[in-house]
């Protein structure tokens, strides 16, 4: 897959320190010009939720790990893998984490697809070094388009609410 989002064979990372400890800081893949993705690739038989250490829960899930490990490294985006599933996370230390979930097995999986699926056009548009550098900008302009609908959404509730009382009130 790293050659096909343009960067090189991925080189192993040393574990890195972060609020809950030293922890795997997973595979980097570098592309011509310095631009990097970091992955993860974990056992298929272990949830990418599911915590890996008894006791603390949820905050060591290797979703977990790797949202710390990307926040600590101030990168904006990273793939995470158990097999079954493919993720792309995306990162803002300002608002909370999210990921595309990309089915690998199933029917729904690229497995079962005898084309490139959008799925897969997606994650090379946006996990690739260009996609990347462009991440900033489209999740700025989907945020400032979700703070519009809720907005237009609040006054159009508003009007519902205040013609069904109407309603009432004329009946």
């Amino acid at each position: 897959l790293a050659p096909l989002l343009g960067y090189a064979l991925p080189q192993r990372q040393e574990p890195l320190a972060t609020r809950e400890g030293s922890e795997d800081a997973g595979w980097l893949l570098n592309a011509p010009g310095g631009s990097h993705l970091r992955a993860w690739s974990i056992a298929t038989d272990i949830d990418l939720d599911a915590p890996q250490r008894s006791g603390r829960g949820y905050r060591f899930s290797p979703m977990r790990i790797a949202s710390r490990i990307l926040l600590e490294t101030k990168e904006p985006a990273a793939l995470l893998t158990g097999g079954s599933e493919l993720r792309l996370l995306l990162t803002d230390p300002s608002r909370p984490d999210s990921h595309l979930a990309i089915p690998l097995t199933g029917t729904a999986g690229w497995a079962e697809q005898t084309l490139a699926p959008d799925s897969f056009r997606l994650l090379v548009a946006l996990a690739s070094p260009a996609g990347l550098a462009a991440l900033p900008d489209l999740l700025q302009a989907a945020r400032l388009s979700q703070a519009r609908v809720t907005k237009d959404l609040r006054v159009q509730a508003r009007a519902a609410v205040e013609d069904f009382l109407q309603a009432i009130l004329d009946d």
